[in-house]
């Protein structure tokens, strides 16, 4: 069904570390020296959820004064 809703984010914990290959290249030029670095960085992201019985009856301001289980009911099947 486009526009229901399937999942209820509660958090996202983003997590980055340069890996263990950097390489530097250097060039000599006349009257100049240019320095080339590269790093190859991994980043993880990671989802924080819980299941929506767990939520069920937890009140938000964005959900309109509603609680989960109603507001994804009302998303799901609007009138």
């Amino acid at each position: 069904m486009a526009g229901a809703v399937v999942g209820y984010a509660t958090g996202m914990v983003r997590s980055e570390e340069i890996e263990d290959s950097v390489e530097e290249v250097i060039e000599n030029e006349p009257g100049r020296e240019k320095v080339s670095r590269t790093e190859i960085r991994r980043v993880t992201s990671y989802g924080i959820a819980r299941s929506f019985a767990a939520l069920e009856l937890f009140c938000d301001p964005i959900f309109g004064g509603k609680n989960l289980l109603h507001f994804v009911n009302d998303r799901n099947h609007p009138r």
